[in-house]
């Protein structure tokens, strides 16, 4: 799994601070990719790709892959063919890292990427680690951020290793903390569908059921932060 060591934590915001900007967050912007957001089974999710072809229209961009895994994102850049220079964070050693401390990472970065790694942090952790985060943002940089979406019927619980939710009112606030403006930061409901015709089939007729009785079918959060 994507874990980062131990972070020096500093005071986590208050629910008063964290409510200040909660009331401001925008509706769920609904999307669908197949399988996953970062390309592994396909293509990077279009949202993404229209974010990184913006930065790739000027200059050849740095990406910092924080809980990487097994690096797949980076494989999935490499076949966009876009220019830029990849980076993975990780202290699981299975895969070969760059990193695996965010403490130790320096210079600036134009893309951090954070897939399904929130939630196996707990709350001061993660507010810890956007600060750093956007420390090291380049101007115009991009914060990309998954989580599961809490209120999905399954999506939260299928893992043990979840220690915290992350409802996207919540996430959009703490990213206004920790110092993104109101209009840089996009928020999307993630509709994972799959390439088995059949598969397909059976979680369309699920998805249509739940959208009739009022469950959410959106099995993911995407955040995207740009720092101004």
């Amino acid at each position: 799994m994507n874990y980062l060591p131990t972070l020096k934590t500093m005071p986590a915001p208050s629910f008063s601070e964290i409510a200040r900007y909660r009331i401001e967050a925008p509706a769920l912007r609904t999307i669908a990719v197949t399988h996953d957001l970062i390309g592994r089974h396909g293509r990077i999710a279009a949202v993404l790709q229209r974010h990184l072809a913006q930065l790739g229209r000027t200059k050849a961009f740095k990406v910092l892959d924080v809980g990487a895994h097994d690096r797949a994102f980076g494989r999935s850049l490499a076949r966009t063919n876009l220019p830029c220079m990849y980076s993975s964070l990780d202290i699981d050693n299975s895969t070969a890292h760059d990193f695996d401390n965010i403490d130790n990472v320096k210079g600036y970065f134009d893309v951090i990427a954070m897939f399904e790694l929130i939630e196996h942090l707990p709350y001061e952790q993660v507010d810890d680690l956007l600060h750093k985060a956007y420390s090291l943002l380049a101007p115009e940089g991009r914060l990309f951020i998954s989580t599961p979406n809490p209120f999905h019927p399954t999506q939260y619980f299928s893992d043990v290793s979840h220690k915290q939710h992350w409802p996207p009112d919540d996430l959009y606030a703490i990213l206004r903390g920790v110092g993104f403006a109101r209009d840089q930061i996009e928020i999307y409901g993630v509709i994972y569908n799959f390439s088995s015709p059949l598969r397909r089939v059976l979680t369309g007729m699920r998805n249509l059921i739940w959208r009739v009785i009022g469950i959410d079918r959106r099995g993911g959060i995407l955040a995207i932060a740009i720092k101004g």
